[in-house]
């Protein structure tokens, strides 16, 4: 009975361990077999659920029907649609690109034609606000032929500032509207010489005592320059009880939109009273007047050629 005893305890941990292996081993295997019957399992579902989406998507590409032919239709109509407004807008890019192109050629053209003396064209670089009030950088400096205190001119003959300092590359332009600019002026109309005084915004005031009739749009020149029109006067203020009134006069162009000037070859040198008068006398004489192409007939040859008509009429009717 005691050896039974110790041969059944002896024997007992040893079944123990290979009965949990075994279901072990049963465990894994069912697993196994699940996993391998649930992949089937779920292919069957994925098919059954997607099979209505590619029976649908089917019927739309190839189907002759009524309705995927409409929707077959518009896809490809706004596909075209699509195409056609690309097109367009790469050829809109084009156009405003040569139309950008036209402009400033003519702009260059007008910057240095038409003009008593030579000039350097350059583009604005710089403007407000990202330079102090009334002030513009240029990208041409003193490499370029540009010297400091040269006139400034946007387009043909308005004066707009003059050059404060230069750099190898870039030059520093102040216009006659910054505040405490200081310039003699000539106004057309009541004629008479006086001083303007820059306020800032692109906008000069003008003082002039009280009694001396002014007018808005009476042009206002800068007998300094030999062609200087600093522009016209927009805007009167006159108090009567005051000893003078005053005129506001408005760059050519806002400053925002000063792309090009033209600077002078030359600095501003000092101008005496009777060669200011001279100037004026110019300005007069040549600011109203401008070359006529030969193409387009005058008055008087118009009047010629109208009565030689008249007369080759006649001639051929006697």
């Amino acid at each position: 009975m005691k050896n039974f005893l110790q041969t059944t305890k002896t024997v007992s941990p040893r079944s123990s361990k290979t009965r949990a292996r075994v279901r072990a081993l049963l465990v894994l295997g069912a697993i196994a077999v699940t996993l391998f019957y649930a992949k089937g399992i779920l292919s069957a579902i994925a098919v059954v659920v997607t099979a209505p989406f590619y029976a649908l998507t089917s019927y739309i590409e190839h189907s002759s029907a009524t309705v995927p032919t409409f929707i077959r239709d518009r896809g490809v109509l706004l596909d075209e649609k699509r195409a056609l407004e690309a097109r367009l807008a790469g050829q809109q890019g084009m156009e405003l690109t040569l139309t950008q192109t036209l402009k400033e050629n003519e702009e260059l053209r007008v910057l240095l034609g038409a003009t008593r003396e030579e000039r350097i064209a350059a583009g604005v670089v710089a403007r407000p606000p990202y330079t102090p009030y009334d002030t513009l950088i240029l990208d041409q400096g003193s490499v370029g032929g540009v010297r400091e205190h040269a006139p400034v001119f946007l387009g043909s003959g308005l004066a707009v500032g003059y050059v404060r300092s230069t750099t190898d590359e870039s030059a520093l332009v102040t216009l006659f509207s910054s505040p405490g600019v200081e310039t003699s002026v000539y106004i057309f109309g009541p004629d008479i010489f006086a001083h303007a005084y820059g306020v800032g915004g692109g906008v000069v005031r003008i003082d002039i005592p009280q009694g001396i009739a002014l007018t808005q749009g009476d042009l206002v020149i800068l007998p300094s320059l030999d062609s200087g029109v600093l522009g016209t006067i927009d805007a009167i203020e006159s108090t009567p009880t005051g000893p003078e009134q005053h005129a506001f006069v408005t760059l050519a162009a806002p400053i925002a939109a000063m792309r090009l000037v033209s600077v002078g070859m030359h600095p501003v040198e000092p101008v005496d009273f009777s060669k200011a008068a001279e100037r004026v006398d110019w300005a007069a004489e040549n600011l109203f007047v401008f070359p006529i192409p030969e193409i387009i007939p005058t008055a008087s040859s118009t009047a010629t050629t109208t009565g030689s008509s008249l007369s080759g009429t006649t001639t051929s009717a006697l």
